[in-house]
């Protein structure tokens, strides 16, 4: 009888570093649009250009990740 042994480990500090930080910057950013002036015509462009990078994230992030679960 043969026995294999194997040991996996994450390493989680890609995926902090790649994409947990950029999403708590974008939150950030964009939790920082309800500081601008009502009046300022600003508060409109820069939620969109928030909205906007956010989207050029995922799908950078799409781009790299598997397409689905199955073994690479």
């Amino acid at each position: 009888m043969i026995i294999f042994e194997v040991n996996l480990k994450r390493k989680p500090t890609h995926v902090v570093i790649n994409i947990i930080t950029p999403l708590i910057v974008l939150i950030t950013l964009n939790a920082w649009v309800f500081l601008l002036p009502e009046r300022s015509g600003e508060k409109t462009g820069y939620a969109v250009s928030v909205f906007l990078s956010f989207m050029v994230f995922e799908t950078i992030i799409q781009a790299t990740l598997p397409v689905n679960s199955e073994n690479v």
